[in-house]
């Protein structure tokens, strides 16, 4: 069976659900493998803590004040290897004080490998965001 390696590139809040942002939740296979943390996503960040975007290839994150490194750092947190059949990324707004959202869910495969950098929409529950990926073999 084919192995492939999957790499997060980007996500981007074209659309945030709560009025002060998301608190959003990466999941692959079930399992979390990111989440903003302290930050909160939003399509107009203007707090200290509000990001629109975060680019995993290059270790940045986008919000009121501009482009900042994030800190820690490690491209190796952003790849998941050794990934065989299908794979789902499921993503979620956390909600502390009531159930998770369910903000939707996208197959991938070693069939992705040859179609570059690929970008998903997640759109549900009033809320929009873009994640881009790639897929190595």
């Amino acid at each position: 069976m084919v192995t492939y390696t999957l790499q997060l590139i980007g996500l981007k809040c074209l659309e945030a659900q709560e009025l002060d942002g998301d608190e959003i939740v990466l999941r692959l296979n079930g399992v979390p493998v990111w989440s903003s943390g302290r930050f909160k996503l939003h399509h107009r960040p203007t707090g200290e803590l509000q990001v629109d975007q975060f680019d995993f290839a290059n270790g940045q994150r986008h919000g009121a004040a501009g482009w900042q490194m994030l800190t820690p750092y490690n491209p190796g947190d952003y790849l998941f290897k050794d990934l065989v059949g299908d794979s789902f990324f499921e993503l979620w707004e956390a909600d502390p004080l009531n159930r998770y959202d369910d903000l939707g869910r996208a197959r991938v495969s070693v069939d992705d490998a040859s179609r570059g950098q690929i970008s998903i929409v997640f759109a549900r529950e009033g809320a929009q965001y873009l994640l881009t990926y790639r897929v190595i073999v």
